[in-house]
């Protein structure tokens, strides 16, 4: 029997496909021409956008908010159209929604703001979103854990809007926690709490070494003049007021390798924060090489083969403002290395035997001289000349961070 290349083609199918497309387009009539619905749209009121004040107005409008597979624009798009306070504050990373964008770049609106869910359903989820909330000017640094030992989520403080906030959240919550201090406390200075505590850079100031110091504003801000472009500094710059009470700092930002402070593209604010932190140095990480890591990423790791005075601390090899060898490196190569790698033979270096210095100081115990006695100090060589991946290896063959 011979078969038919288009066998669906057939009287009976063509028939059951016709009877098909005109089940679907009474259905859809019926349903007001809205024929796959997943729910209904939220109904809650707001201020009128695009003509309607909520989302359930726009019902049987699904072009109104979903763009077809041939358009050229998107669902995004059509949001922005409404919501033209949202279309400027994109442009802006400070705000919320800029700042969204900056960290999710490729997660859609509807991402943060599902509907279909019920007409008093929530329009907002920012559960699962990635937000910088220092770029807002307050840490989270004290606020990671509740009382009750739960993390701290965005609904926590943020009753009423995400993107405003009511400080009287901070005194219905710190009143119940400690009522016998909040009382005289809002007593005396009031309950505008973000006028003082603002969650940010001032945070850790009491017991952070310039409290300890008895430093006062005016020792580093004169708020009566304008010496510097922002802050109300002393002085023209933050290293130039830094460097008032620093003076070794400032000798050894001279040397010849040096971080670029001097040259302005750094500042101490880079690594430290005056008003105070967690770490010691008001470092402005967890660790010293966590601070280092921020611009130095390739150095993190984690590697097949670890340098263990490299994970241990930059400083064991790197002195932090300033020295006079190459790379802020505390002492010359291979010098360095032999300050841990030091022995009374050449270190399994049999070919570098002929390269070690000689030692002139005095005679042995027998009064022989010692002029042909070696010293385990390698001339013209640098160990990296060969262990040239000397922060750590990922090479299976990488063991001695030769490659």
């Amino acid at each position: 029997m011979k078969k038919k290349p288009f066998g669906c083609l057939t009287a009976s199918g063509l028939i059951t496909a016709l009877l098909t497309m005109l089940v679907v387009v009474v259905v859809g009539f019926l349903r007001g021409g809205v024929l796959f619905n997943p729910g209904p749209l939220n109904a809650k009121a707001g201020a009128p956008l695009g003509g309607v004040t909520s989302h359930a107005a726009l019902r049987g409008q699904c072009s109104a908010c979903h763009a077809a597979f041939w358009q050229s624009s998107s669902m995004a798009d059509n949001c922005v159209a409404c919501h033209t306070e949202v279309a400027s504050q994109l442009q802006n990373p400070s705000s919320l929604h800029g700042n969204l964008q900056k960290n999710n770049p490729r997660i859609p609106c509807r991402t943060w703001h599902p509907d279909h869910l019920g007409a008093n359903a929530a329009l907002t989820d920012l559960t699962k979103a990635n937000v910088s909330h220092d770029a807002f000017g307050y840490a989270l640094t004290a606020h990671q854990l509740q009382t009750n030992g739960s993390p701290f989520d965005c609904s926590t403080c943020h009753i009423n809007s995400y993107s405003k906030f009511d400080q009287t959240v901070c005194t219905i919550c710190h009143q119940q926690i400690k009522p016998d201090f909040m009382q005289p406390h809002l007593l005396a200075y009031g309950d505008k709490c973000l006028t003082c505590h603002d969650g940010g850079n001032r945070m850790h100031w009491p017991g952070s070494m310039h409290q300890k110091k008895k430093l006062a504003c005016s020792d580093c801000h004169n708020p009566m003049a304008r010496f510097s472009a922002d802050g109300l500094l002393k002085k023209a710059s933050i290293t130039e007021t830094c460097q008032t009470c620093h003076p070794q700092q400032r000798a050894e930002f001279t040397k010849r390798s040096h971080m670029p402070v001097p040259e302005g593209k750094m500042t101490c604010e880079d690594c430290h924060n005056p008003h105070g932190s967690t770490t010691k140095r008001l470092l402005k990480a967890d660790s010293v090489n966590d601070l280092c890591y921020t611009c130095h990423a390739e150095k993190r790791g984690p590697f097949l083969w670890e340098h263990a005075p490299v994970r241990e601390n930059c400083m064991n090899c790197h002195n932090p403002h300033g020295s006079n060898n190459d790379k802020l490196l505390a002492q010359t190569r291979p010098m360095l290395c032999q300050s841990c790698h030091s022995g009374n033979t050449d270190m399994g270096h049999a070919l570098m035997a002929g390269s070690l210095l000689p030692i002139n100081a005095g005679a042995s115990a027998s009064g022989t001289l010692l002029q042909d006695a070696k010293a385990h100090r390698v001339v013209g060589r640098s160990c990296q000349n060969c262990h040239s991946t000397i922060h750590g290896s990922n090479s299976p063959s990488g063991a001695r961070f030769q490659r």
